[in-house]
């Protein structure tokens, strides 16, 4: 399991989080899902493939939910930074699986729900159902069908009052998709610290192809400010570093182009001529 899997699931895997995104995308901010209702459920399932081996696949996020006023099962969550055309099929398998473990463990059949969160920067353009990947479906067999749709959530259009509702981390996560940098002239005054700030800038980092904010520059801000971070600190250390690359992209432009010497762009950079040529490949 690569290193972006397991960062994926780090946050989402916190019952205050998972209970978060369930009650805000799924029941529009109600408390239906509690944390005391969570349990890890298993990531990892068999299935027969046609040519008779056995495969093994992976979801996300699964958790086991008991206790709670509606009758679930298990409710998982599929984290896509690319819109893939089989995601009905590949939710199928997944929900087979859950299903299938119940009749394995003779437990009564409950609803298993998927979740489909989308941070690529547009909405989901493929197919949302099983019948779209059709195409086109003679009327004589359409009595026959059955159709399989998906629970799709594009993050970066998640409406203002929705985004909210949420309780939890994910909610800055969500503004920063939506928002970036800035984030801070909608959701400031609203900030509150983060409980799993580590998990919420691995999250960001890896799904976030344009961020230049990675988790050792954090923790490095995170021992600046004592341990206590808010977003928008993350947020003004990134436009901060923005900038400084900007600069150090210039320089290097302007030293290759020959119109200043190494000596001088070391002088503008505050370091040594040896460390230039060294940064440089020299």
């Amino acid at each position: 399991m690569g290193k972006k899997d397991i960062t994926e699931k780090k946050l989402e895997d916190y019952p205050d989080v998972f209970a978060d995104i369930v009650n805000t995308l799924l029941f529009n901010g109600e408390t239906v899902i509690k944390e005391s209702n969570i349990t890890a459920g298993p990531t990892a399932s068999i299935y027969k493939a046609e040519t008779g081996d056995s495969k093994e696949q992976f979801r996300d996020t699964l958790k086991y939910i008991r206790g709670a006023d509606i009758l679930i099962s298990s409710i998982g969550i599929e984290n896509q930074s690319d819109v893939i055309s089989h995601m009905p099929i590949r939710v199928m398998g997944y929900d087979y699986s859950s299903y299938r473990q119940q009749l394995i463990e003779k437990n009564p059949v409950r609803p298993v729900i998927t979740m489909v969160l989308n941070f690529s920067e547009g909405k989901w353009n493929k197919a949302k159902s099983l019948y779209d990947m059709f195409g086109e479906v003679a009327e004589e067999i359409k009595p026959y069908l059955q159709d399989y749709k998906l629970n799709i959530f594009d993050i970066r259009f998640i409406d203002d009052e929705t985004i909210k509702k949420f309780k939890s981390d994910f909610k800055e996560v969500v503004c920063v998709f939506k928002y970036g940098q800035s984030y801070a002239q909608h959701f400031k005054t609203e900030e509150t610290e983060m409980s799993h700030s580590d998990e919420v800038i691995e999250l960001m980092s890896f799904l976030n192809k344009k961020s230049s904010f990675d988790l050792a520059g954090f923790k490095t801000l995170k021992k600046q400010k004592g341990g206590r971070v808010v977003m928008s600190d993350v947020i003004n250390e990134i436009m901060d570093r923005g900038r400084e690359e900007g600069k150090v992209e210039t320089i290097y432009m302007l030293i290759d182009s020959g119109e200043i010497t190494l000596e001088r762009g070391a002088q503008i950079l505050g370091i040594s001529v040896e460390q230039l040529k060294k940064d440089r490949g020299l």
